[in-house]
């Protein structure tokens, strides 16, 4: 009995799906779609994340001075590059800091820039 039941249930699980019209390799494109269009979300989420961490580092005259940059992936900002001090590391982070990023927790603002003294000093004063 039990495998008379089983059967009427895969039955009707098939007939479903060929009643939609779906067959097995258009369910699998579907499938391999929406995985592929969930990681091209992420990306485009990261790439957003990025280019407003790189907008706000290109409007300081030091940060833009040194070309600092930043990576982004799965909601963690890595900042990158290298100044001439440790105050202007700490700035650059403090900055990204102060952005509104809600979306992500500050402990995921991972500071790597890097300090090298034998930098220039920027023609500017700050």
């Amino acid at each position: 009995m039990r495998l008379i039941g089983l059967s009427l249930i895969i039955l009707a699980v098939l007939a479903t799906g060929s009643l939609m019209g779906c067959s097995p390799k258009q369910d699998a494109k579907i499938r391999e779609r929406t995985d592929l269009g969930m990681s091209d979300l992420v990306k485009a989420k990261d790439m957003g994340l990025e280019s407003t961490v790189r907008a706000t580092l290109a409007g300081d005259p030091i940060c833009k001075f040194y070309g600092l940059d930043c990576k982004a992936s799965h909601d963690v900002v890595t900042l990158i590059g290298k100044v001439k001090t440790e105050k202007q590391k700490q700035d650059a982070y403090e900055l990204v800091m102060s952005i509104d990023l809600s979306r992500i927790k500050k402990e995921n603002i991972i500071n790597e820039i890097q300090v090298d003294p034998s930098l220039d000093e920027p023609p500017f004063e700050w």
